[in-house]
């Protein structure tokens, strides 16, 4: 099996898919899903109920995907778990074999998502991090495994006083990737990766680009709401919002940005998120050249 460690360790761009989790999602309707992308991607995201949306436990999905010979990257929220509880969860992805994990400080759900949980954070992502690593580091639970521990980060524009320190205390606790946030400006991602080149950051982390292939106008509104971090550049709306076809035309914009992402010095890999159907990371993923299939 082919692992996302080995990917950023042996190819020259690591790739990989979030996979999109409902209520109802169950064994066979996860791998239907998977199965367009499969042979195109390093290994498969499982988000944590992000933004407060339900689904089946990210360790439940780990282990179907372990059995499936796919490597999971699992997702863990410092939001609504306690220490104990994300010890426990870090124990378990430990003993199925998991060796990538993705740890976020988790957002809290809008007030129109029902039932409304109460919002727990009892560690931040920074202590997280020095717990997984303890977690998987430890002998005396078993045998030595080769993990990897991953954040995320935002690409802005303001650079010129911006000294990464957040980024490099993640990474002395033990990060060894750095994921980003959605991005769809591969300038601001270019100058965003020299910056941290210069500062170093890349000697200890390898940085992974996320994007998505925007269905819509609307959609990206929607991604835009509420996220003041985040920037679509304003030709990219008005190709969605004149295109004849906007799901076709987002998929253009997408294999367009991941072909500049890739190029880029510093990318070690790029990220598909956030999409309703992994057919279109497929489709994506084959019409920017990017991946090399099996």
């Amino acid at each position: 099996m082919k692992t996302f460690t080995q990917a950023l360790d042996l190819t020259e761009l690591a790739i990989t898919a979030e996979l999109p989790l409902t209520p109802d999602s169950d064994r066979a309707s996860i791998l239907r899903e998977i199965e367009p992308a499969r042979s195109l991607v390093d290994a498969v995201h499982i988000p944590d109920n992000r933004f407060g949306r339900i689904h089946m436990s990210p360790l439940a999905v780990a282990a179907m995907l372990l059995s499936e010979q796919i490597d999971p990257v699992v997702e863990f929220s410092c939001r609504n778990r306690n220490r104990v509880a994300l010890l426990s969860d870090l124990l378990g992805a430990r003993a199925l074999g998991v060796t990538s994990l993705m740890l976020v400080r988790g957002k809290k759900a809008p007030q129109e998502y029902m039932p409304q949980a109460k919002y727990l954070v009892d560690t931040n992502v920074t202590e997280l991090i020095e717990l997984a690593k303890n977690v998987y580091a430890d002998e005396e639970l078993g045998h030595t495994i080769n993990y990897l521990l991953g954040t995320t980060a935002t690409v802005h524009e303001q650079l010129e006083d911006w000294n990464p320190e957040r980024i490099g205390a993640k990474s002395q606790a033990g990060a060894g990737f750095i994921q980003t946030q959605p991005c769809f400006n591969a300038e601001a991602l270019a100058a965003y990766v020299r910056h941290l080149i210069t500062h170093r950051v890349t000697h200890n982390v390898s940085i992974v680009v996320s994007t998505t292939p925007l269905a819509s106008y609307d959609e990206a509104l929607q991604l835009l709401d509420g996220r003041t971090h985040l920037r679509i550049p304003a030709s990219i709306l008005d190709r969605l919002k004149n295109a004849a076809n906007p799901q076709q035309e987002g998929i253009d914009i997408c294999a367009e940005f991941l072909q500049e992402a890739a190029a880029i010095p510093g990318v070690s890999g790029v990220h598909l998120c956030g999409t309703n159907s992994l057919q279109s990371v497929a489709e994506t993923l084959l019409q920017s050249g990017i991946c090399r299939g099996d």
